[in-house]
């Protein structure tokens, strides 16, 4: 019943892709285990040797890799902007609000009465995806910000799921749709902690 997000089964990433003609990273402990040692990628694209970055043939990732932030682009990115994303975590997909509602009900930090509360009212991340979806600003008393300009505005990879616009497009839709009979259901809630003109 281990829950924390970033536990992985190395037997899943280890051996994925061809390595064939790419490097294999030195490591801090004795070469050949743990983070990378310094050289092979481990926080700046540019601590590899101009050898690797000019074949663009980068080291496979183990899991280690993954949860350690480590940097691999191809050579056509370095050019561009780069980031530390090497993958992405999906979990929790919901059909309903309700569903989204149980998974807080039910995490190893349960927030009770999630039936009788408004989404924004349960946890800073809900807030932020309805200020999103309602294009609402920022809350200044949270951490996480909205970012402008949306999914073009993004810069660096991103997730395959998102790369087709219809896809994107008709989810959105359902989640707006979702979010207005949310809002609609805990009206007063909302007309206290937000301008509401979008429900008008």
């Amino acid at each position: 019943s281990f829950w924390v997000s970033g536990a992985i089964i190395g037997a899943c990433v280890d051996g994925i892709g061809d390595p064939k003609g790419r490097p294999v990273p030195k490591r801090i402990f004795n070469e050949k285990y743990g983070q990378r040692a310094s050289g092979w990628g481990k926080k700046n694209i540019t601590e590899y040797s101009a050898e690797v970055i000019q074949k663009g043939l980068f080291p496979l990732h183990t899991a280690t890799d993954f949860r350690a932030g480590v940097v691999n682009w191809d050579a056509d990115r370095l050019k561009k902007r780069w980031n530390e994303n090497t993958g992405f975590h999906f979990h929790d997909f919901f059909g309903d609000l309700s569903l989204l509602r149980k998974k807080y009900e039910s995490s190893p930090e349960p927030v009770d009465n999630v039936d009788k509360k408004a989404l924004s009212s349960i946890h800073d991340d809900l807030d932020l995806l309805v200020r999103c979806v309602m294009d609402i600003p920022d809350s200044p008393k949270h951490k996480n910000r909205l970012m402008s300009g949306g999914y073009d505005a993004i810069i660096g990879a991103k997730p395959i799921y998102f790369v087709d616009e219809a896809y994107r497009t008709k989810k959105s839709k359902g989640l707006l749709e979702m979010v207005k009979k949310e809002m609609i259901t805990f009206a007063p809630h909302y007309l206290q902690e937000y301008f509401v003109e979008k429900l008008k």
